[in-house]
């Protein structure tokens, strides 16, 4: 599947997408991509710009959250079309947005497959550079995380800017 067969997929409306990956590993740009005409990206860093005028400004992350999270769930009661665009490496974080979700909602998790080290070039180049040692930490959450995929009620898909995307069987 490639970029544009899956906003077509998402732009049949009522799917909700987990996007996961490293800072820098290209969630934002793919969900960009991705995100059909009738569809929202729900951001935590547009959330804490929001707040505070800095999209990097950890101080507010819990509001920031809350308020993603409330989006979310909003958009998804409403049957609309919504990506959550955070790196989500943790099960925990994975499961409380799959906790907001309705039975009738299809849930698209997309794992942002991307290398260490081709994240932490891309992270160096950006306006908005994230330290090295979260990045680590993210990957570490993430490497550990990975196993809980298969317990969500939801469809999983790798994507690699090489590859594009990829099923996971189960």
């Amino acid at each position: 599947m490639n970029t544009d067969m899956m906003r077509e997929t998402l732009g049949e409306g009522n799917v909700g997408v987990i996007m996961v990956g490293l800072s820098g590993s290209g969630k934002s740009t793919l969900a960009r991509e991705i995100c059909p005409e009738n569809g929202k990206i729900v951001s935590t860093d547009d959330m804490r710009e929001q707040i505070t005028g800095d999209p990097t400004n950890q101080k507010c992350s819990r509001f920031a959250f809350e308020i993603a999270h409330k989006m979310w769930e909003a958009r998804l009661r409403f049957r609309q079309t919504t990506i959550f665009d955070a790196t989500s490496t943790t099960n925990k974080a994975r499961t409380a947005l799959m906790k907001l979700t309705n039975e009738w909602n299809k849930v698209i998790v997309i794992v942002v497959n991307e290398t260490l080290d081709l994240s932490k070039a891309r992270n160096a180049s950006r306006e908005r550079v994230v330290p090295e040692f979260v990045l680590d930490r993210q990957m570490d959450q993430l490497t550990g995380g990975l196993d809980g995929l298969s317990e969500l009620e939801a469809e999983v898909w790798y994507y690699t800017s090489e590859s594009g995307f990829t099923r996971e069987d189960g």
